[in-house]
């Protein structure tokens, strides 16, 4: 399990790639979009700034705050 902040754990054999958000890419903001729009992001980040984007090879995306 991997610790993705503030005691949220995230089964690293789900993961297929971490993205860095800082940077704010339009595919990976795109993504986060299209994701919302079916319910599949999951938001780790307890309010504060997200900071690691990760794909999950069920669909999921996962919102991190610490990675």
């Amino acid at each position: 399990m991997l610790n993705a902040g503030f005691n949220n754990f995230v089964n690293e054999d789900r993961i297929l790639a971490f993205a860095d958000y800082r940077k704010r890419t339009a595919p990976i903001t795109r993504a986060i979009h299209e994701a919302e729009d079916v319910g599949k992001v999951i938001d780790f980040t307890c309010g504060h700034k997200t900071n690691t984007v990760i794909f999950l090879d069920t669909g999921h995306i996962v919102l991190s705050f610490k990675l």
